[in-house]
């Protein structure tokens, strides 16, 4: 062929053939590269050898990971995803796949990696790893038992059961950084991106999440607070397991029905690759000042900020409230320049909040509306309770509470978590109008009024609460609320009666260790009864509980725990009728 002829001309054109070779080479070292899972091309059914996954139970139960559209919950795309379907306590199965010419991820060589996946979180936990694993066996999370001393590597992962806090980073170190995320997203398709920044640090590298819930439309990722720019404490060259040099294996793990994931993206960025840190905005109050945005891109360029919608506007990167309520969506963008590609744009959205919208929800403790108050050994202080809660309180607290009595006014306590206490005098036995208020931080309040009568007299009582309650193992029963007697000085003694009944069944064959606990004036939980349950029987129980004086009266809060070490058992106990019998001074 007449390129290969050894005259000028051919000469030419070997060099403008090198020179072209030359230039399409330096075009596609410059472009990124990504590989993709989308599972839709393989095989319906059992997820275990194809495609060089590999999956094994972790706890008990043999049902894998079944590949499938409809496996629970419809995929997003309606193609397939891979899904864990087994139900129940202590199941779980993981999958485990090492890099391959279709899906080659690698951490060599430093740079900037992004890991993109659909998940769909379920109650025990969703769970992605990535890092190494040295035998090869699929393991590399402790929890999964018999791994290597020196396997693992960077976690993520959601679950329902400890929400809020119900998503967490775990870095090779075994650190954990825990951040809240709405709960609705434990039970819905969400995609995750983990952007690794392997040079950050000083090398010891960076990790940044965002999320994003419309995984079809394309809308931007939104940054998960509480996990941008971590320091990973990476080693590289050490060939530990916080060297990501040595990170060969990607993970996945359910612990319960229906736990999925869909949709890996492995991208190695090139070299003019950009993208944007945008922290999230917290809320403001109408009120506020203005304030600096404080996004940054990992090219170093300015970030410039523009106003989507909402009550607010932007000079640079200050941005300055209208003075009206509602939601801003504010757009962090990067142009490019510099040998940098455009960074995709970021967006935050947060609410502009005002305070008279939410004074504070006021609930009387004691004296409660209509309560006689018995002070049979003369007048003498007496407590006042309530407790407050706002919305919002990330910017408005319950800041006050004033007790109007006739022509007083006593302010309470503030204990910092909702309860407020104060103590005031009655100047005379008779009946008295009362009205409270609360003020959240903004001075926006709320007022109750009741009426108490204080009296010379009292009489034994017997309060019943926990009325033919059923508990089982492990739950405590929160949030039950029961008025007992208002006094000072009225009762030389309260006895408690505890009632232990056996369900249809019988009772529970085990011997538990349970409590009742009773939340003080002052917002702390104390535990008056402490018993273990006898084997297989009913029992009651007799306590002396005068020493609780102070907070048994008025309107509180109690729980009953049954607790174990087993966890295992599942079945039910009835409980407790607890009497409180509360004795008439004896007079001589």
């Amino acid at each position: 062929m007449p390129i290969f002829a050894s005259n000028n001309h051919s000469d030419n054109m070997k060099k403008l053939f090198s020179l072209l070779l030359l230039f399409c080479a330096a075009l596609l070292n410059a472009q990124s590269t990504v590989y993709t899972i989308d599972f839709n091309n393989y095989t319906a059914g059992n997820l275990n050898g194809q495609d060089g996954w590999k999956t094994f139970r972790e706890w008990q139960g043999n049902v894998d990971f079944q590949v499938s559209e409809t496996a629970g919950p419809t995929t997003v795309d309606g193609s397939q995803a891979i899904y864990f379907t087994n139900a129940g306590p202590g199941v779980g199965r993981v999958a485990t796949r090492k890099p391959s010419p279709n899906f080659d991820f690698n951490f060599k060589g430093g740079g900037l990696r992004i890991l993109e996946f659909d998940m769909l979180g379920c109650w025990w936990g969703t769970w992605l790893c990535i890092g190494y694993d040295k035998n090869g066996n699929g393991k590399m999370t402790p929890n999964q038992g018999n791994i290597e001393p020196n396997e693992g590597g960077l976690i993520f992962g959601i679950s329902g059961y400890d929400f809020p806090n119900s998503s967490r980073v775990v870095l090779p170190s075994g650190t954990t950084y825990n951040f809240t995320m709405d709960a609705a997203n434990n039970y819905r398709w969400s995609r995750v991106r983990l952007s690794i920044d392997l040079d950050a640090n000083g090398g010891q590298g960076s990790l940044s999440v965002s999320m994003r819930e419309d995984l079809i439309g394309g809308s931007p990722y939104v940054p998960v607070e509480g996990a941008q720019d971590l320091n990973l404490f990476l080693d590289p060259g050490s060939g530990f397991t916080d060297d990501p040099e040595k990170w060969d294996a990607i993970s996945v793990q359910v612990q319960g029905a229906t736990g999925a994931f869909d949709n890996l993206i492995f991208t190695k960025p090139s070299p003019t690759y950009q993208f944007i840190n945008f922290p999230a905005v917290p809320d403001r109050l109408t009120t506020d000042g203005p304030y600096l945005m404080s996004a940054t891109a990992s090219s170093g360029l300015a970030v410039a900020y523009e106003v989507v919608s909402g009550p607010a506007t932007v000079t640079g990167n200050v941005i300055e409230l209208t003075g009206e309520k509602g939601f801003v969506t504010i757009r962090a963008v990067q142009a490019g320049g510099n040998g940098f590609d455009a960074a995709a744009p970021v967006e935050n959205t947060f609410e502009v909040v005002y305070a008279g919208d939410f004074p504070p929800a006021l609930d009387l403790r004691t004296p409660v509306n209509g309560a006689t108050v018995a002070i049979p050994q003369g007048l003498s202080p007496m407590l006042l309770s309530a407790y407050a809660s706002v919305e919002h309180a990330d910017i408005i607290s319950a800041d006050r509470i004033h007790f109007e009595i006739g022509n007083e006014t006593v302010v309470a306590q503030n204990h910092q978590n909702g309860h407020f206490t104060a103590w005031w005098t009655p100047p005379a036995y008779g009946t008295y109008n009362m009205t409270v208020k609360a003020f959240n931080s903004e001075d926006y309040f709320t007022a109750y009024n009741s009426t108490f009568e204080v009296v010379n007299t009292s009489a034994n009582k017997t309060q019943r609460t926990f009325d033919q309650t059923w508990l089982l193992t492990g739950n405590g029963l929160k949030d039950t609320m029961y008025t007992l007697p208002a006094h000072v000085g009225a009762y030389d003694q309260i006895i408690g009666k505890l009632y232990i009944t056996c369900p249809p069944g019988g009772c529970d064959p085990w011997d538990r260790v349970s409590s009742i606990k009773v939340k003080s004036h002052e917002g702390t939980w104390v535990e008056i009864i402490r018993y273990i349950t006898p084997y297989g029987v009913p029992c009651s129980h007799e306590i002396d509980l005068t020493d609780f004086f102070p907070i048994l009266q008025g309107k509180v809060e109690m729980k009953a725990d049954l607790l174990t070490a087993q966890g295992h058992l599942r079945t039910q106990r009835s409980g407790l009728p607890t009497e409180t019998n509360l004795n008439r001074p004896q007079l001589g």
